[in-house]
Parts: C-alpha cells; structure tokens; sequence
C-alpha cells in the first residue's frame, strides 16, 4: 500500500487535479483499503475519487463504478441509506444514459445491462431499506 500512496503523491505533483488518472490512483487505492478491510480509508480515496469522477461524462464507466463502490461501502459500513441512493441514482442515470448511446444491437445493450446488474440490485435494496427502516 505504501508504494501506491507514493504513486499517488507523484501523481498529484504532476498532473492536475481532476485528470482521469489521479481518480483511478484514488479508486486503485479504495479497492486495496477495501480488500484490507479498512473502510474509514477506502472511503476516504472512493470520496475524493468521486470529486474527480464527477467533471468526468456521467457515462465513464470509472465515474459509474467509483459512485456505486461508494455507495455499496456506505450502505454496508456506515447503513447510511440516503447519501447511497443519491450515489447509486447517479450511476445508474450514467448507465443509462451510456447504454442509450449504444442502442444498436441488442446483444450490446443486453451484454451491458449484464454488466451492471448489481448496480440496479444496490439501487433496489438501499431502497428497500428507506422505505422499511424508520
């Protein structure tokens, strides 16, 4: 981990803040703290991470998988229900909108909506749980 967090600092010498590259570092180093079982740190780098995604198109699919990590890991960790359905509505509206463009063959859009099933059963669930939980 600590030869990615030197990565990190390099890169954010170098390159300016809202390049693609210094959020997949952050998203890089989220998913390490995450298979490390540090939630506090993973989302610290998933929520700086996502304040670069966020100048990105809505349909990048580094800015749809950093908004659901996001809100999968706050739902888990912290139940925090709301701030994850406004995460997960953002990445499914970016889903959305990129299967749209690529409405042509319906192997392709079938094969993307394949790909982001678990976003729509995140979605379903945090819902769920708002409208059930006082």
């Amino acid at each position: 981990m600590v030869h990615a967090q030197a990565g990190l600092a390099i890169l954010l010498k170098v390159l300016r803040p809202d390049h693609p590259d210094i959020a997949r570092a952050y998203w890089s180093l989220a998913v390490a703290y995450i298979y490390s079982r540090d939630a506090t740190q993973a989302e610290a780098m998933l929520r700086k991470g996502v304040a670069v995604c966020m100048e990105m198109d809505p349909t990048h699919p580094l800015r749809i998988d950093m908004l659901s990590t996001l809100g999968r890991l706050i739902t888990t960790v912290r139940k925090s229900y709301g701030e994850a359905r406004i995460l997960h509505d953002l990445a499914i509206a970016g889903i959305l909108e990129r299967i749209g463009r690529s409405a042509g063959t319906g192997n392709l859009m079938r094969d993307q909506l394949e790909s982001y099933q678990t976003n729509f059963r995140e979605r379903v669930r945090v819902g769920w749980h708002l409208a059930n939980d006082p």
